[in-house]
Parts: C-alpha cells; structure tokens; sequence
C-alpha cells in the first residue's frame, strides 16, 4: 500500500512539474514578443505608471477597444484626460477588472468614467491559467477563479487534471513576481530568431490585402452560422468589475464592438448581430449603474478597416475617437 502511494506520488509530481514547465516555456518560447498578451498587458502596466495627468475616462476591453481610440485625439476633442487600456480578448471581461484594479491601486485616485467594450466572440470566451497569471493577480483573484474553475469540473479527465490545474493557479502567478519575468520578452526575441523560417514566417506573416479579403469572407461564412451567448467567465468577471466602479463611484458606459460592413451586408452575419445585442442588452439590465452608450455596432466599410471583422485602421480610428468624444461631450459632466 506504501509503495502505490509512494508510485502516485512520483507520478503526480511528474505530470503536475510537466503541466507547470509546459505552461510557463510555451508562454515564453513559441510566441514572437510583438503583439504577445504578455506584451500588450506590460505596455498598458507601462501607460498606466507613466501617466502624469488625473485620467478623467479610461477605456476597457479587448484589442477592437486598443485599436479604436486615439487617447490623445480623444482629450482633446472631448475635454477629458482619457487612457485607453483596452488590452486583447485573450483577458475577457477579467482583464477589465484586472486592468481597473491596477490603475485604481497605482495612482489612488479613480477615473470619472469607464467605456467598455468587446467584441461579440470574446464575450463567450473563457480564461485560461497562462493568460490568468501574466497579470499577477492578487490571492483573493485567485481563490475566486479557483471556485470558477472548479464549478466546471465534469469529465473524469477534468477531476483528474484538477488537482495540477488547482496549482497551475497557484504557482504560475509567482513567476509573474520574478525580477527576469517582465524581461522574458527579450527571450522569446532571442528565441524567435532560432525558430524555423517556416514558423517564424506564420507568426510574423503581414497578410496582404487578397488574403485580408478571404479572411473577411471566412469569418462572414463562419459567424453567419455561430451562436451567440455570454460565457460564465464573462459574466462573473464584468460583474466584479462593476462592484469595483460602483465602490469607487466610477460610471460605467458599455458600447459596442465596431464591424466590418460585410457583416451587416450578409443576412445569417446581420441575424446574429441583432440577436448578440438583444442578449448583451438584457445582460446590462441586471446592473442599474451601466449606461449603454449605442445599441448598435458601429460599421466601417474596407476604407477604414479591412483586415478583418472588427478591427480599424488609422482611419477608422479618427473616425470612433471623434464619435466617442462627442457622445462623452454630452454625457459626462
């Protein structure tokens, strides 16, 4: 009986230091440092403490809310001090609250405003420990999204995997502590140019516009068939983070992810829209101090954006800063 135990024993801590190795080399190796969740989460840390002004709004949310807004355009034409912290989706709607927190910790004193947003795939997303752990979450963070964690516990794999889950949670926060974590960065460069041509091709690859025009396509076919519904995660994380603004009087807007005009153009992508909407519309309805800013998506056509469905270029940047600020102008005193 001592000797099965002492057996389990051995295997346990070989799969639990592989799972923990695996996840922590594969975050630093197999991805090129540009445009990295560990990349974009540091460079908003960044923003944040190299701020000099009191932030009158901070945006939130995913890379479509990154790419949206030009802080500095929006200062001036609205009048308020505006950081935009919008990150990836990779984060979900816990990235919101984990970026909020950060900034409300570093400069003491919180914005007047928050104007959130993400894009309808990310809202049925899901956490994952690697992503969890790049923002050096606090214990508390942890334990809650140990219980999310544990709620989804079904299949005999899932309760044999727990246990090492249960300290991935744990242990991979630390190394986010590490003095060198913050350089890794410069390891996967390092890294990066080791890998095969091949590889490093698809990492880096900048499609060109015939490639960005399918793209466009595939996910109109794609989406035209999808579902729409907000993830657990989702709604438990956007839930904290508006107790965290409504302790700190903040108001919070939610606006709407902007979309390709192909996406409107096409029935099945312009039924899931309205339907998308229509749910995220009733979510809201459950927190008093959440102001929807626009019920709709705002749509650019491929003179603003044609990479994909729903981020802009410059362009369409100019034209949602400047839609925003004048909708901010009226709104916020």
């Amino acid at each position: 009986m001592k000797r099965l135990i002492l057996l389990l024993s051995i295997f346990m801590t070989v799969v639990i230091t592989e799972e923990i190795l695996i996840s922590v080399l594969s975050s630093g190796i197999t991805r090129v440092e540009t445009g990295t969740p560990e990349a974009i989460w540091f460079e908003k840390e960044n923003q944040i403490k190299n701020s000099t002004y009191k932030t009158d709004i901070l945006f939130l949310g995913d890379s479509t809310v990154n790419r949206a807004i030009d802080e500095n355009l929006f200062s001036k034409e609205s009048g308020f001090f505006t950081l935009n912290l919008g990150t990836t989706g990779d984060f979900i709607t816990y990235g919101d609250y984990a970026m909020l927190k950060k900034y409300i910790k570093f400069k003491k004193t919180p914005p007047k405003a928050i104007i959130v947003w993400h894009t309808f795939d990310v809202w049925s997303k899901k956490m994952n420990y690697n992503n969890f752990s790049i923002t050096s979450p606090e214990i508390k963070d942890t334990l809650y999204e140990l219980k999310i964690e544990s709620s989804k516990v079904y299949t005999l794999q899932d309760k044999i995997m727990f246990p090492v889950n249960y300290l991935k949670l744990f242990i991979l926060p630390l190394f986010t502590y590490l003095p060198s974590y913050k350089y890794k960065i410069w390891i996967k460069k390092i890294f990066s140019e080791k890998l095969p041509l091949d590889t490093k091709k698809i990492i880096n690859e900048i499609l060109p516009e015939k490639k960005e025009k399918r793209q466009i396509e595939k996910q109109v076919k794609r989406f035209s068939e999808w579902q729409f519904y907000i993830s657990n995660e989702s709604k438990i994380w956007f839930k904290k983070m508006i107790n965290l603004a409504e302790q700190y009087n903040i108001k919070v807007y939610v606006a709407r992810s902007p979309v390709n005009k192909a996406f409107i153009n096409n029935p099945g992508t312009k039924q899931m829209l309205d339907e998308s909407n229509k749910i995220l519309d009733e979510f809201f309805k459950n927190f008093n101090s959440v102001i929807i800013l626009n019920n709709t998506n705002p749509v650019f056509t491929d003179e603003f954006g044609s990479i994909d469905k729903d981020h802009v270029n410059e362009k369409g940047e100019k034209l949602l800063t400047i839609y925003y600020s004048n909708a901010m102008k009226k709104l916020l005193k």
